[in-house]
């Protein structure tokens, strides 16, 4: 995983913000093919999403499951994460 990765699954916003800064790749996956959006979503990393998805990270990335950040967010029940990525679609 990247440095950017294991900021977001682990809800390290300063960090994540640190490393946007920096240059970044938002769409960079790991190896089961979760973007560090996903990652946040998955661990329902409210802020973190908030700012990925700010930033212009893709919404519609999928995993190797086929899911989507949103499928991730509803399957958790994180149904504040799910209405703010629908709006912001």
């Amino acid at each position: 995983k990247t440095p950017l990765s294991l900021a977001a699954e682990y809800g390290h916003l300063a960090v994540v913000i640190f490393l946007a800064g920096k240059g970044a790749n938002f769409e960079r996956p790991d190896i089961s093919h979760k973007t560090p959006l996903s990652l946040a979503v998955e661990k329902g990393h409210f802020e973190v999403v908030k700012f990925l998805a700010g930033k212009g990270a893709n919404t519609e990335s999928k995993d190797r499951y086929g899911k989507t950040p949103v499928s991730k967010a509803v399957e958790n029940s994180r149904l504040d994460i799910v209405k703010f990525l629908v709006e912001m679609c």
